[in-house]
This record gives C-alpha cells, structure tokens and sequence, in this order.
C-alpha cells in the first residue's frame, strides 16, 4: 500500500476517484473481481471513502455512455460559412 499512497502523493480524492470509477465501470463486466481487487488497493492506501460512492456513479454512467452508438457525421449540426 506504501507505493500506491506515494505515488497518489498523498491525494486521497485521486485515490477515491479511481477506486469509484474502477467499481462504477466495471459491474457486471467479466473483470468485475479484479476491478473490485483494484479499488479495495485504493481503498487501502486511503482513499477518501465519502467521496467514492459519487465516483462510482460517474462509472457507471461512463459505462452507459460507451455502450451508446456514435454520433454520425450526417447527424451533427453543421457550421455554416459566414
């Protein structure tokens, strides 16, 4: 745990934010358990657990947003000339 503290230099929101965003992006995903392992690492080295939960939510819609199709060209609103 002493590396992964160092290397967030003492930035328990980052930490937070990476154990959130690991556990929102990957429920119900094959990596699910090591994802979970991972944010438990963060968790660990002392990441701020009120600030988790808000992370875990920006996962999740994170996820929902990759799933959705992309944008097509003939959709996008066109800039006209001046």
């Amino acid at each position: 745990m002493g590396e992964l503290r160092e290397l967030a230099a003492g930035r328990v929101d980052l930490l937070a934010e990476v154990a959130g965003i690991f556990e929102g992006t990957s429920e119900g995903e094959l990596d699910e358990p090591l994802a979970r392992q991972a944010a438990q690492l963060c968790r660990d080295a002392g990441a701020d657990p009120n600030a988790i939960p808000a992370w875990v939510e920006k996962g999740r819609r994170r996820r929902a947003a990759a799933g959705l199709p992309p944008f097509s060209a003939s959709t996008r609103r066109q800039a006209r000339p001046r």
